[in-house]
């Protein structure tokens, strides 16, 4: 009679085991989450007016190109937009004298987490455009 008694208890302890690596598989799944837009920062500095073209959005599911005009003396230029997963991340920047300009894309400043560059660049001189780009990955899973 040990013996049936034994099996059930195995059995009993097996179930458990398996709904807890169950329950534990679960948890892991959601506390991930896939990213389907970026919050993007372009900065544009170095003196003098330029034109800025850029693409971004600040609304969910669309990518318009942007473009602005930088003012002499107005210090740096911050843009703030979002970018759907996937999409190309781009600023160029041309001066209209013969300043020399630099760029920088910068990935979540908004969201409160320290900021990550993914792009920069500095113009091959004066008078000169400059462009920076980075490609954003598709539909990352991420911890939250």
């Amino acid at each position: 009679m040990r013996t049936p008694t034994k099996i059930i208890i195995a059995l009993v302890a097996g179930v458990i085991v398996l709904m807890a690596a169950a329950m534990g598989g679960l948890f892991w799944f959601s506390a991930k989450q896939t990213i389907y837009a970026y919050a993007i920062t372009y900065e544009v500095s170095g003196g003098g007016e330029a034109d800025v073209t850029y693409r971004g959005s600040r609304e969910a599911g669309t990518t318009p190109i942007g473009h602005t005009s930088h003012k002499s003396g107005a210090g740096d230029l911050q843009l703030e937009t979002s970018l759907p997963a996937g999409r190309t991340a781009t600023v160029t920047a041309t001066p209209s004298d013969t300043g020399v300009l630099h760029c920088r894309i910068v990935l979540d400043r908004r969201l409160g987490r320290s900021a990550t560059t993914l792009a920069e660049a500095t113009a091959s001189g004066p008078g000169q455009p400059v462009t920076c780009e980075h490609q954003l990955p598709n539909g990352v899973r991420q911890n939250q």
